[in-house]
């Protein structure tokens, strides 16, 4: 946002010079007949320097506003604390990173018990803070589910999808239910995948 302010001021200063050079023309062609001998103007050397960085900085600045508009960058969403085949407790906080993630976006884990195949969504969606890291409490399973394996799954979903889940999890409430959903919603994009062991 910065560098695309730059690139507008730049381009602004820029014109802005031109013009009154362009004017300082005319005032001389309209006060003098013959044309005189061409003299170092100082004050026309300094507007153009300053055109010209001017230039430059519009350009720069352009050119970031363009990486940002046709180019953004991508969500990057990754785990911290654990790996594949780790022992978790059946209630364990998850921790991780985050980068880009628009306002409209969260975090979502999912538990895929790999014995009856049906996914978890977790209570609500990660927290995030300002330093991009993110925390989840997450369930695995019931007490009698020690020894067996499950999936952690890691999505970012936007609003369509987020609706969905949190159906879901209404649903659960009320009928008092917890299977689990067939499959993830489809809107939700699948960052991280790591299968663990319930101690």
């Amino acid at each position: 946002m910065g560098k695309s302010l730059l690139g507008a001021l730049g381009a602004i200063a820029a014109i802005s010079i031109r013009l009154i050079e362009k004017n300082r023309s005319d005032k001389r062609k309209r006060t003098n007949n013959v044309a005189p001998k061409k003299q170092i103007d100082r004050k026309v050397i300094i507007y153009r320097i300053i055109y010209f960085f001017s230039i430059i900085i519009a350009i720069c600045g352009t050119g970031s506003l363009i990486k940002l508009t046709i180019f953004p960058s991508k969500p990057e969403i990754a785990i911290a604390n654990l790996k594949d085949s780790d022992s978790v407790e059946q209630t364990t906080i998850l921790e991780g990173t985050y980068k880009n993630i628009s306002k409209n976006e969260k975090i979502w884990v999912f538990i895929n018990s790999l014995e009856v195949n049906r996914y978890y969504p977790q209570n609500t969606f990660a927290e995030l803070d300002a330093n991009g890291n993110w925390s989840s409490l997450a369930y695995f399973g019931q007490e009698r589910d020690t020894g067996k394996k499950f999936k952690i799954i890691i999505v970012l979903v936007n609003e369509d999808a987020i609706i969905q889940i949190l159906n879901y999890l209404k649903d659960a409430v009320n009928k008092n239910d917890y299977s689990g959903m067939e499959k993830i919603p489809e809107n939700a994009v699948i960052y991280v995948q790591k299968i663990v062991i319930r101690k």
